[in-house]
């Protein structure tokens, strides 16, 4: 894991002190989301990133999350190239959490 990086581990452990400027978003599909998310997270598609970009405050600790960690992985990149600074990926995405944090989450 690098910098880049959180374990669902951290981000639980950082949800749970207050999250203070901690931004989730959750990169998956509408039907994804529907079926579970962590209550923190805003909803942008990764399709949909490059045209709301703007919702994403780049002052706040960015953490991009999707089923496994591709998809925010590929967001996290396109909003790094366009002068974010601070975004990392949840490593393992929802599945880790669900394995490592919360088992009764539904992840389809």
């Amino acid at each position: 894991m690098n910098q880049l990086d959180i374990s669902a581990a951290e981000l639980a452990g950082r949800l749970a002190d207050g999250g203070d400027d901690l931004v989730v978003i959750d990169v998956r599909e509408p039907y994804e989301w529907s079926a579970g998310h962590l209550g923190e997270a805003r909803h942008i598609p990764l399709q949909q990133v490059p045209a709301r970009v703007d919702e994403i405050p780049r002052e706040a600790e960015v953490i991009m999350v999707c089923r496994s960690g591709a998809r925010s992985a590929r967001a996290q990149q396109y909003l790094l190239a366009h002068g974010f600074r601070r975004v990392r990926n949840l490593v393992g995405g929802l599945m880790a959490w669900k394995r490592d944090v919360d088992p009764a989450m539904r992840v389809p």
